[in-house]
């Protein structure tokens, strides 16, 4: 059998394991199932999934929210915040163009 090599926190494991009096042997028996560790299933990883976007979209409504509040609103000059010049009806329904229908320029 070919030794293996430890890292420092495997190692310290073992020798926990030896000081609560497993010999040798049973102490460097691998008691961990690491296949389900590293081999999640697809329900949890379409949890893990959901989680990182559900923290990803909050992160970006909270920048977002903080940058649209710092804008001015003032009511668009060329169509009174009606969004709409009525004169105009026969190109594109008479939208303004300048706050593009919103009757609020920035």
């Amino acid at each position: 059998m070919k030794n293996k090599a430890y890292t420092y926190d495997e190692g310290m494991a073992i020798l926990d394991r030896i000081i609560e009096g497993e010999t040798l042997a049973e102490a460097k028996e691998d008691k961990t199932d690491w296949h389900s560790i590293f081999n999640p299933t697809p329900e949890e990883v379409a949890k893990i999934e959901q989680e990182i976007a559900d923290r990803e979209l909050a992160e970006f409504n909270t920048t977002h929210n903080k940058n649209y509040k710092r804008l001015p609103k003032n009511k668009c000059p060329k169509c009174s915040g009606n969004g709409r010049i009525d004169q105009y009806y026969y190109i594109s329904g008479g939208v303004c163009f300048r706050c593009g229908g919103s009757g609020k320029v920035y």
